[in-house]
């Protein structure tokens, strides 16, 4: 048996082989419809389906690949998901974070938060050392995107009650390594061109203050400047960082490409913007009180947060769908 996604949409199933020729038949379903089995929760288009795909005939466009392969207990995105309005509570993000990790998961999520964290400080601790630090220093630019990537993925599987186990931390490297290590790159370098132009103001502010005593009046001019360079550093940084702050999630669950990802990430997130502010702000306070604590207490803030914006990412972006009493047919593609 099997479960379609329609034009609008729903959900629709379960149904035979032989329902989905009748809806092939009426315009109902074609070649890109989405298409799952009742064992799996995997949407692979109608097409790679041979039983199904022989009902096409030559009347159907031709297939359309997926850019890649989904990964499995991935969803699909949520309908029309760049015009619907979905409320999202940063306060109950965390408090189904909070639920998640101290329930039967939280063995799965903190070790590989912990495992995380480990890496990371290996990075940057060997990254300190002269002549081999440099290479460290790119390894870690290298690894940094895949390996965000696979501890997402590794959160989200926990989130939706799917097994799991730790190699699933490493998944994006054997998966999605390419377009996760662009997603890091390329949301890092715009983030630095959108601030460059108030860190050159506030460096000609910096000179003119020292300039001051060979020059009186200088140093309100170099005032002004500071202060607006500070402006324009901040402003587009945060409203930014913010904006693409899915766009590695994007990129694991959803098969995106790295553009696609860092398009969706603002668009979506730019109508829900104080929201996501506010959830990347008390993580980001919550992490820096860990790291406070001798660095021992991010091995807890870490995994609270990172699935507390898993919770938001999923309730932003994740189609579910709830499944229609059969027969109800989708409506028409055409």
């Amino acid at each position: 048996m099997y479960y379609v996604i329609g034009a609008d949409g729903k959900e629709y199933g379960p149904a035979s082989a032989a329902d989905i020729q009748t809806w092939i038949a009426e315009g109902r379903c074609n070649a890109q419809t989405l298409v799952r089995t009742e064992e799996t929760t995997e949407w692979r288009p109608l097409s790679q389906y041979p039983d199904l795909a022989a009902f096409l005939g030559g009347t159907q466009p031709p297939p359309v690949p997926p850019p890649t392969a989904t990964l499995p207990g991935t969803l699909p995105l949520a309908p029309n998901i760049q015009q619907r309005q979905v409320p999202l509570d940063p306060f109950e993000c965390f408090r189904q974070a909070w639920h998640l990790v101290t329930g039967p998961a939280a063995g799965l999520i903190f070790g590989s938060c912990v495992i995380w964290l480990l890496m990371q400080w290996c990075l940057a601790g060997i990254g300190q050392a002269p002549f081999i630090g440099m290479v460290i220093g790119l390894l870690s630019w290298v690894v940094t995107g895949p390996l965000n990537g696979g501890l997402y993925y590794l959160i989200l599987r926990c989130i939706r009650g799917q097994p799991g186990d730790l190699g699933d931390l490493f998944a994006g490297f054997r998966h999605r390594f390419l377009q996760l290590f662009l997603g890091m790159l390329v949301t890092t370098l715009l983030l630095c061109l959108l601030a460059a132009p108030g860190a050159v103001t506030a460096v000609l502010g910096a000179l003119c203050v020292a300039g001051s005593e060979q020059v009186k009046g200088l140093v309100f001019l170099g005032a002004f400047l500071i202060l607006l360079g500070a402006c324009l550093t901040l402003i587009p940084l945060i409203y930014f960082g913010v904006c693409w702050w899915f766009v590695l999630p994007l990129i694991m669950d959803k098969g995106l490409d790295f553009w696609q990802a860092i398009t969706l990430s603002r668009r979506v997130v730019h109508r829900h913007w104080w929201n996501v502010f506010l959830l990347a702000l008390l993580a980001t306070i919550l992490n820096f009180l860990g790291f406070l604590a001798c660095c021992i207490g991010t091995i807890f803030t870490v995994p609270l947060t990172y699935t507390a914006c898993m919770y938001a990412y999923e309730r932003l972006f994740t189609w579910t769908g709830d499944s229609p009493e059969p027969p109800t047919p989708p409506p028409s593609t055409v």
